[in-house]
């Protein structure tokens, strides 16, 4: 039985709810499936879980080196940022003393002009000082920022370079040990020209410089640089890791080059291979090959 409106009601019926408009009727199972489906679209679809492959895994790892990379370069501007900030508060600083010494002791335009501009053209050049000074160590720290972290890719570079190739050659660490050796003593040998070169830090970074120098050309290319320092190596005179019995007679060798000298530039005892006169410093092989060329050409030969 339906109840009827009484006349009050009816008015405001039609005055809010009648218009041609249909009205459907909701059932309460629609209702439930519209709740459901809101529900569901509301959760984050969940992929199953599926096993990544080996390249999908050292991706990961590359993603997680540049992002440490990145950090690492954000906390080097952050530091630019902070040397910034403390210019700018000596530079604030200096303002408040000119605007102090100004109300003190400043000549004034009216008693003395020409000694109230040579203040100002004093101020103005202590000013743009502190200017080019604040340009400076900006550009500086943006520098320095900007090559640490090519330095970081460089050196993830060559990590993955050396994982790529480790079983190919097992003696990698003693390849790159014999060409930073190598490296270390050639620089030892320009000392006398260059001094710079007696100190080890600076003959460190050098070779660091150079290395990063030779896997920049190589990422260019598409040609991995362990394979690069590999044939360096051999075409050096490395013939392989030394094993225990041969030890000894590497150091007999070893000890014969630095005594080179004292003997004339003659072979001594114990022979001589490519590896030790290669590590010879420049003045004692120049002096070597000069005494025993036809030695020098044999062990070439066989190089």
């Amino acid at each position: 039985m339906e109840e009827e409106f009484t006349p009050e009601e009816q008015a405001i019926y039609d005055e809010h709810f009648a218009s041609d408009n249909t009205v459907e009727l909701v059932e309460p199972e629609q209702v439930e499936e519209v709740l459901e489906a809101e529900e569901s679209s509301e959760q984050p679809a969940v992929e199953p879980l599926q096993e990544q492959p080996n390249s999908d895994a050292r991706e990961s790892d590359k993603l997680e080196q540049e992002r440490q990379a990145r950090q690492k370069a954000e906390q080097s501007a952050i530091e630019a940022r902070e040397l910034a900030i403390e210019l700018a508060q000596k530079y604030a600083a200096m303002q408040e003393e000119i605007t102090r010494r100004r109300e003190e002791n400043v000549p004034s335009l009216e008693d003395d002009p020409k000694a109230h501009v040579a203040w100002l053209s004093h101020k103005v050049q202590e000013q743009q000082k502190l200017l080019d000074e604040f340009s400076h160590m900006r550009e500086s720290q943006e520098r320095m920022s900007q090559e640490e972290y090519e330095r970081q890719k460089l050196g993830d570079y060559f990590e993955e370079a050396k994982a790529q190739v480790q079983d190919k050659y097992p003696d990698l660490d003693s390849i790159t040990d014999y060409l930073y050796e190598r490296a270390d003593n050639v620089l030892q040998a320009q000392a006398s020209l260059y001094p710079q070169w007696k100190d080890p830090v600076a003959r460190q970074q050098q070779i660091g410089a150079e290395l990063r120098q030779i896997c920049q050309q190589c990422q260019k290319a598409g040609i991995n640089p362990i394979e690069v320092l590999v044939q360096k190596a051999r075409a050096f005179g490395y013939s392989g890791a030394p094993v225990k019995d041969e030890v000894g007679a590497l150091q007999e060798r070893s000890q014969a080059a630095r005594t080179l000298t004292a003997r004339g530039g003659q072979v001594p005892t114990g022979g001589m291979d490519v590896r030790t006169l290669f590590s010879m410093p420049e003045a004692e092989f120049a002096v070597w090959v000069e005494k025993n060329p036809e030695k020098f050409e044999q062990i070439m030969s066989r190089a």
